[in-house]
């Protein structure tokens, strides 16, 4: 795989989200936050859902010759015409999958994630690219993990297919579902708007290079703040009457992010040549600079991970859009200046408003559960303190020992780094219990 075909990939992902995305309507959001659910709710809003997943697949079938002018990119087109398919494929699961996460069965959500990840990425997505498919075993791999996903979930979930439609509930389901949308909107635009920037104006090799380290760096962040965030809408959702208890659950969320994203960060930024050459290869030198600009903004993504399901539930949407639409502008307005300069400098300027967006998404929380920011130090302190050493090792380690095989330096790194947690959780064994134990028990 060249990093022409990642950035064709990163192209075609970015049209596939943003259908996908308004193909729902949010009526995932609607059927998990509403307490109470009838049959005839839940068959209009899967047959509503079916419909527009047929209706998007189509659209996007036709305006794909107008997206490969736009983007400038040979046989794009074709490629968007294959990829049209996810979303009728994907409609038919979505409201079972709202109901699997409305019941709390991550479990059963896990082992679908694992199925569909293995068989899509090792046995398609591999297999296809060893034969010398180039961007369509990527391609490949995403329908047969769509499929995959779609009928697990179907299996799973307890409602059944039925014809029963009522649009007058569906358009109850709309009301909340449309606005939350609209914010999902400008978040989207904003996490995939560097993307849409780096391939119009600097082309899909330079973006595929700003890729594959931004999906290195988003991968902590999607199996730590994704997996997490998920499993904190619902609880959300039954304690949003209850400060006390959103504030303790909130407190607990940024010190679980900072125990392991600090330290990780300070791991990627220190060995990113090192891991770069082992999982990418020694072709892709020119994602290391801007990979570690991207793994310095780690604890800021993860925590909006935590911080977006407790606005959903706490009655701000408001201020949360308009947070949104400012981080949008932010992300595009830096995205667009940084390729003056380079991917580096995306990278750098995308950080910033990263970390913009984090500080200002605190301060509804904050206004929200009455919190002071001193109260977060003792939620930070012992990643802090985890993360310092670390460094002070790793630099000592360096100074004093060469070492030029990248496998033994990662190696040496994460024994270091696995040896600080363990010391960590014997001295601090009672917080680590307190702030992290809890989690698990209510799953």
């Amino acid at each position: 795989m060249t990093p022409l075909d990642f950035g064709i990939f990163s192209i075609l992902m970015v049209i596939n989200g943003f259908t996908q995305m308004f193909s729902e309507m949010g009526l995932t959001a609607s059927i998990i936050q509403k307490k109470e659910l009838s049959h005839s709710e839940i068959s209009s809003a899967n047959i509503f859902s079916i419909l527009m997943g047929l209706g998007f697949t189509i659209i996007v079938f036709l305006v794909s010759p107008l997206l490969e002018q736009l983007f400038n990119t040979d046989n794009l087109a074709y490629y968007i015409k294959i990829c049209s398919i996810v979303f009728f494929i994907k409609s038919a699961s979505i409201i079972h999958e709202a109901l699997l996460r409305k019941d709390m069965r991550f479990k059963a959500l896990t082992y679908i994630e694992l199925i569909t990840f293995i068989f899509g990425n090792f046995l398609v997505a591999l297999t296809l690219a060893y034969l010398g498919f180039g961007v369509m075993s990527i391609i490949y791999s995403l329908l047969a993990q769509t499929l995959i996903s779609s009928m697990l979930t179907i299996a799973l979930s307890k409602f059944r297919f039925s014809f029963t439609y009522n649009w007058q509930e569906v358009k109850r389901l709309l009301n909340f579902g449309i606005p939350f949308t609209l914010g999902r909107f400008s978040m989207y635009l904003a996490n995939q708007g560097d993307y849409l920037v780096v391939g119009k104006f600097l082309g899909p090799v330079s973006l595929g290079y700003y890729n594959r380290s931004f999906q290195l760096m988003r991968t902590p962040v999607e199996f730590l703040g994704g997996t997490l965030s998920k499993v904190l809408f619902p609880a959300f959702s039954k304690i949003k009457d209850k400060k006390p208890a959103l504030k303790k659950v909130f407190l607990d969320s940024v010190f679980i992010n900072a125990l392991f994203s600090l330290p990780l960060t300070c791991f990627l930024f220190l060995e990113a040549d090192s891991v770069i050459r082992i999982i990418l290869g020694e072709k892709w030198g020119d994602s290391v600079a801007p990979f570690k600009i991207l793994v310095l903004s780690l604890f800021f993504r993860i925590g909006y991970k935590f911080i977006d399901p407790l606005i959903n539930v706490t009655g701000r949407p408001g201020y949360k859009a308009k947070f949104q639409f400012l981080y949008c502008i932010l992300i595009i307005c830096g995205a667009y200046i940084g390729t003056k300069f380079g991917i580096t400098s995306v990278a750098l300027l995308v950080s910033v408003a990263v970390i913009v967006h984090y500080i200002l998404m605190n301060v509804i929380v904050f206004d929200e559960l009455s919190i002071n920011i001193k109260e977060l130090i003792p939620e930070i302190k012992h990643a802090v303190i985890i993360s310092v050493t670390f460094i002070v090792l790793i630099i000592a380690f360096k100074f004093f020992i060469q070492i030029n095989n990248p496998y033994t330096e990662v190696i040496v790194s994460l024994v270091i780094l696995f040896i600080l947690y363990g010391v960590s959780l014997l001295l601090f064994k009672p917080v680590f219990d307190r702030k992290i134990l809890w989690l698990f028990k209510k799953k």
